[in-house]
């Protein structure tokens, strides 16, 4: 079997994207063939590159176990880091040579090192305390996907609800660590932020965020009446919302004990996962245009004028329906290019936005997505292709 290289390019024109490939030749000549096209920006960097045998099917295996991550299957750019490229290889190939980038071989031997570290840890607090910290197996029903808020809302605060599900113990709770949630359940996802997506549906009333004794906890709305966690699954060591606890201060409302009805996830009278937000309860007792400022406040990123936001709040008399409809435009703005790109300096201020009732403006799409150009080749039907020639007798037309 033949001996070749596996090699990790990068470009600083592609952030967060790698190269992944095999050449059986010099891989520095191959990183300039590939850096000769004209199809990309700048020169290719080789993150690092290992000497394998039979490296043709080590590129089929690798390939394989980040296709989760590919960017295009016709293509080999994958969106991981060489840390984790270089960590599977260390695993799962034999490579007598490397070769590690003198400008970047430091912070990539902390990236490994950190990714070692990591895997370590968990597995040995996977033999301490058994699958009580993993993900667990939930169920999913219909009526998730046509509650009417998520329905229009950002595609990853449902993905995100969802996730909270598998995380929470059989009572519904977890720790309110956005980090480690982000971690766990957007692991390879860039430029999203877990507490403002929490604090998205702490305000459409999916969760609750609260703390107790200084511990901030997450419980998920009407979680017992929905699943059935199996027989064998530990009680949960998390206190619930009605001890003693206070709500989270981000929101500012007070706290209610979630219901604690007998799991009835296969009954047909249950599909409603989702709590109703047009319920009778809910138009009753509605919270006031205070408070739902105040929870617009929490959620919006740049924190510049309240007062004068707090009147044109007043002005628009918002009530539940309309506050549905404007965090549901804010969720979606949060995440766009626009307002994440130089640090979020071009996000505007909250008066200018309530003012302008931006919430109803639609998302720019990311620079990445290119609309086709329109085509300069059109009118074919009306023009006359005859113009110029000699008609001869037979009704033909030449020079």
């Amino acid at each position: 079997m033949n001996y070749g290289f596996i090699y990790c390019l990068t470009n600083r024109w592609m952030p967060g994207i790698c190269k992944i490939g095999f050449t059986d030749r010099s891989p520095s000549q191959r990183c300039k063939e590939l850096s000769a096209s004209t199809s990309v920006p700048e020169w290719f960097n080789i993150e690092f590159y290992v000497e394998t045998e039979g490296a043709h099917l080590v590129e089929r295996e690798i390939h394989a176990a980040f296709d989760a991550v590919r960017v295009n299957q016709g293509r080999e750019f994958f969106s991981c880091q060489p840390a984790e490229v270089y960590h599977w290889l260390m695993q799962n190939a034999d490579f007598s040579t490397s070769f590690l980038d003198g400008d970047c071989s430091f912070e990539l031997n902390k990236l490994i090192d950190a990714h070692i570290a990591a895997r370590q840890a968990i597995s040995k607090a996977s033999s301490e305390v058994g699958d009580s910290d993993m993900a667990r197996a939930r169920n999913i029903k219909p009526a998730l996907f046509k509650n009417e808020i998520l329905g229009v809302a950002d595609p990853l605060l449902t993905l995100l609800f969802e996730g909270l599900w598998l995380l929470a113990d059989r009572e519904g709770r977890l720790e309110d660590r956005p980090m480690r949630i982000k971690a766990e359940i957007f692991p390879y996802r860039e430029g999203i932020n877990i507490d403002q997506m929490l604090d998205w549906l702490d305000a459409n009333d999916f969760i609750i965020r609260y703390s107790v004794d200084g511990k901030h906890y997450i419980q998920i709305d009407n979680f017992t009446k929905h699943q059935n966690p199996h027989k064998n699954e530990p009680s949960s060591e998390i206190p619930s919302v009605s001890d003693g606890c206070v709500r989270s201060e981000k929101i500012g409302t007070s706290s209610e004990k979630i219901g604690s009805a007998p799991a009835d996830s296969l009954s047909t009278d249950s599909l409603n996962l989702i709590p109703d937000p047009l319920s009778a309860q809910a138009q009753e007792v509605g919270p006031s245009t205070e408070e739902l400022f105040d929870r617009f406040w929490n959620l919006y990123p740049r924190k510049v004028g309240k007062d004068k936001a707090s009147k044109s709040w007043a002005k628009l008399k918002v009530d539940s329906g309309l506050f549905a409809k404007i965090t549901t435009g804010l969720a979606a703005q949060v995440a766009s290019h626009d307002w994440r790109k130089d640090g979020g300096q071009y996000i505007p201020h909250p008066t200018t936005w309530l003012n302008g009732k931006r919430w109803q403006d639609e998302v720019r799409l990311p620079d990445n997505v290119h609309h086709l150009p329109t085509s300069k080749h059109h009118d074919f039907a009306e023009r006359d292709y005859t113009a110029g020639l000699i008609e001869r007798e037979d009704g033909t037309h030449g020079f």
